[in-house]
């Protein structure tokens, strides 16, 4: 089995959305996962959107504490 790249994405405001903060943090997991000879698990992409890292509020009611509880 070979070591899979999940993604997971988020940013603190609606506007950031349109700004083209997923298409790079899409890149990013691309670039990571080729740099690394892994798979991008695309079926499991994860995005906090609108969601404060300052307050956790990604890993008390987000995608992230979610996955974290899940590993």
């Amino acid at each position: 089995m070979v070591a899979q790249v999940y993604s997971y994405r988020r940013f603190s405001s609606p506007q950031q959305k349109f700004g083209g903060s997923i298409e790079r943090q899409n890149d990013y997991a691309n670039q990571i996962a080729e740099e690394y000879g892994l798979t991008l698990n695309e079926k499991l992409v994860m995005t906090d959107e609108s969601l404060s890292a300052f307050h956790a509020d990604h890993v008390s009611r987000g995608a992230l504490g979610i996955f974290i509880k899940a590993v």
